[in-house]
């Protein structure tokens, strides 16, 4: 049963997620699910989010050089 409700919970949280921020910018605080009371946390971590696709990039902070230039590589690779 318990898995029934996890599975029940993290579907509809991942669904009014993405049914709110999916939608243009400035309508997500009219919408009918920004009552949702973690609404606004969400709407704050994602203020600085571009609008459209976001860049796959990504860098290791440290690391050799080797392992930098093969994160590179496959950074080309995957776009």
């Amino acid at each position: 049963m318990d898995v029934l409700i996890a599975y029940w919970l993290t579907t509809h949280v991942f669904w009014s997620y993405h049914q709110i921020f999916e939608m243009p910018r400035n309508l997500r605080a009219t919408a009918p699910l920004s009552r949702v009371w973690w609404f606004w946390l969400c709407y704050w971590f994602e203020a600085d989010v571009p609008p459209g696709p976001l860049k796959n990039e990504w860098n290791l902070p440290i690391g050799p050089l080797w392992l930098r230039k093969a994160v590179s590589k496959l950074n080309k690779k995957l776009q």
